[in-house]
């Protein structure tokens, strides 16, 4: 235990803070937004390849 930020907090044997539940629930939010835009921007991609594959005349369902 000690003092971070004016309040009492956790700190591991190695002298790591510890997140609180708040913040915790914060980080895990950020992550799944990170997650999510990286989803969308992998489907993105995926998409204006099978968009210039059909251009060639190329199933992109086939290969």
């Amino acid at each position: 235990m000690g003092i971070y930020e004016g309040l009492l907090r956790y700190f591991t044997s190695s002298g790591v803070l510890v997140p609180t539940p708040e913040e915790s629930a914060e980080i895990e939010a950020t992550r799944a937004e990170i997650e999510a835009e990286k989803a969308k921007i992998s489907d993105e991609k995926s998409q204006r390849l099978a968009a210039k594959l059909r251009e060639l005349s190329i199933d992109p369902d086939t290969i």
